[in-house]
């Protein structure tokens, strides 16, 4: 049964119960494969998506249920994991009140839904991921180098620095937060000196693209990642303030395609789109002033992490009830892309924060620290 048809019942969608009461009565349901092999599936469309049966995973069922159902307690509006491309649940829910931290002009950041009933949000910081893939495209198209420095491609003036301050600042230091400007993009330290989560220094990266492809924004992310991955509902929309001032309005489903792509080492259904070296930069630590961020990417399993906060370094991993090998995309309500190498894992989760403390503040943790403790005891113990 597909989403929409749920939807329009009341209901929410519900893979693992369906698959479960098919599965009692000797039936396979509709997309449903029977081959679970190494290798990775890629979806052609949007209707046409394989299902995996987490009976046939050997996962244990309630307790993936009672992660499912934490997300669903914990307003989410979209909740979907796949394994090694097939989806094993796919969940979607009407939360009322999420934030609008954004006013896209002409979209709402939330309330939104495709063709297909399915939630599209403007997804926060988990675009600077997908930012990061578009980057990756680029390099592997030849037009332009990671250590090459931003005046190359913006020429000189782009920051408010001296010209040999600017000219020692390259794409890599965007990309990995160590730039060593402020927010109005003065100079605060040399690059490599500094870690800072530094959204105005990281939206230049918007104008390298738009210079090296000679397109605007919305038109290289079609030709390049939109159009190829099969990703009908994604696209950039202009916000009326902030530090950024384009939001991606997106669906859990497109998320899942970009995750998929990082799974695969830059390969999308046999065709190489991002060099394995640049997937592997993205996914390990960029610097060691913050071991946990990647570029555009967050890294598990390092020594001590910083978020955007910058509120400074804690001691261990920022979630230590995932594996080591665990990257994300992560934005503001809890928004996120999570990819698990080492288990074929991608998950997309849209929505608000989870967890506000008694003076409202957002509890960023939170998520990410529960619904992994409750996932990865619903996986099978690696043999």
């Amino acid at each position: 049964m597909q989403p929409e048809a749920l939807r329009c019942l009341g209901s929410h969608v519900r893979v693992i119960l369906a698959t479960l009461v098919l599965a009692s009565c000797g039936g396979t349901p509709p997309n449903q494969t029977t081959d679970l092999g190494s290798e990775i599936y890629f979806p052609k469309d949007e209707i046409t998506w394989e299902i995996a049966s987490p009976v046939q995973l050997a996962w244990d069922v309630t307790t993936l249920s009672r992660a499912v159902s934490f997300a669903r307690e914990h307003r989410s509006t979209a909740l979907l994991i796949l394994y090694r491309g097939r989806i094993v649940t796919e969940e979607y829910w009407e939360v009322d009140d999420l934030p609008t931290f954004t006013h896209l002009r002409n979209v709402p950041s939330s309330g939104m839904s495709n063709a297909h009933g399915r939630p599209i949000e403007d997804v926060g910081s988990v675009q600077k991921g997908i930012v990061g893939l578009l980057v990756g495209l680029a390099h592997y198209r030849g037009l332009l180098e990671l250590d090459a420095p931003v005046s190359r491609y913006l020429g000189s003036g782009w920051s408010q620095t001296t010209p040999t301050q600017e000219a020692e600042v390259t794409l890599r230091h965007l990309m990995s937060m160590s730039s060593g400007l402020s927010r109005e993009l003065s100079y605060e330290a040399a690059p490599d000196e500094k870690w800072f989560y530094n959204t105005p220094a990281y939206s230049r990266l918007f104008d390298v693209l738009s210079r090296v492809s000679a397109l605007e924004l919305n038109k290289y992310t079609d030709a390049w990642l939109a159009t190829p991955l099969g990703m009908p509902d994604t696209r950039w929309a202009l916000r009326d303030g902030g530090l950024n001032r384009y939001g991606l309005v997106t669906t859990a489903r497109d998320l899942a395609r970009m995750g998929l792509l990082m799974l695969a080492q830059g390969v999308w259904n046999s065709r190489r789109l991002i060099s394995e070296n640049v997937i592997d930069l993205a996914s390990e630590s960029s610097q060691p002033l913050n071991p946990a961020y990647g570029l555009l990417w967050w890294v598990n399993g390092k020594r001590s992490w910083d978020d955007w906060t910058n509120t400074g370094m804690r001691a261990g991993s920022f979630i230590p009830t995932a594996p080591n090998d665990l990257i994300a995309a992560r934005g503001i309500g809890d928004r996120k892309i999570y990819v698990l190498p080492s288990r074929g894992l991608v998950v997309t989760r849209l929505g608000g924060f989870a967890m506000h403390d008694e003076d409202g503040e957002p509890q960023r943790r939170f998520f990410d620290q529960e619904f992994w403790r409750l996932l990865m005891g619903a996986l099978p113990a690696v043999r």
